[in-house]
């Protein structure tokens, strides 16, 4: 198989464990409720223009670059396939895309089936489809970090 078939082969397994189950990496313990929403605009407008933004985004850089240690992740960013990426240039990407609010990427975790998905603008990360072995290591590190992890339906 060739580097453009296994790319394409990734980018299908993508849209199907975006349709699975996931968890949440998130400043919040639990969903906020529909009369509390005003709050917490307001509070991700106060983290958007404040040094909360970047303190996030070093969170996460160091939550991913961590878990890289345990599990094998496929870097996609900004839907181009990255083959050798170096954990500056991962934790670069990382702050750019929280920070600069452009972009996403994608972190396959081919052996686990698993993805994890950081969106620009969010204050949050998706792990879709994540195994037992995903969520206890995922727990562990985003405890360390102070944020919570948040399994959704």
């Amino acid at each position: 198989m060739n580097n453009s078939d296994k790319m394409n082969q990734y980018d299908k397994l993508i849209e199907e464990l975006m349709e699975k189950p996931y968890s949440l990496i998130d400043i919040y313990p639990i969903t906020i409720s529909k009369e509390k929403r005003d709050a917490y605009f307001e509070v991700e407008r106060y983290f958007d223009q404040s040094l909360e933004c970047q303190r996030f985004s070093d969170k996460i850089a160091r939550i991913i670059l961590k878990a890289l240690c345990y599990l094998d992740m496929e870097v996609c960013v900004n839907n181009r396939w990255l083959k050798e990426i170096k954990v500056t240039e991962l934790a670069m990407y990382i702050q750019s895309v929280l920070i600069a609010k452009s972009g996403y990427i994608n972190l396959l975790l081919t052996k686990e089936n698993a993805l994890i998905h950081i969106s620009s603008g969010d204050l949050y990360v998706t792990v879709y489809n994540p195994n037992e072995r995903v969520e206890q290591i995922f727990q562990m590190l985003v405890q360390s970090e102070g944020l919570f992890w948040r399994i959704e339906v």
